[in-house]
């Protein structure tokens, strides 16, 4: 649903809020790291995540794997 939120705060309602799929979505926080595809709503795939590993260092091991 974070991935909509600016389109709601925009429309000011709930309806017609979908995005596009597929899109990347990130979800960070102090210490851990997710990258997840989502194809459509309820559909999401964990492409790849961290424990306790910083952001930047997290997204170069992903970059490596996926070329």
């Amino acid at each position: 649903m974070s991935a909509r939120m600016e389109q709601v705060l925009a429309a000011k309602t709930v309806s017609n809020i979908y995005s596009d799929f597929p899109f990347l979505s990130i979800v960070a926080t102090g210490k851990h790291t997710e990258i997840v595809l989502t194809r459509g709503v309820g559909l999401h795939t964990i492409l790849g995540f961290s424990v306790d590993l910083a952001i930047g260092n997290f997204l170069d091991r992903c970059g490596k794997k996926m070329s």
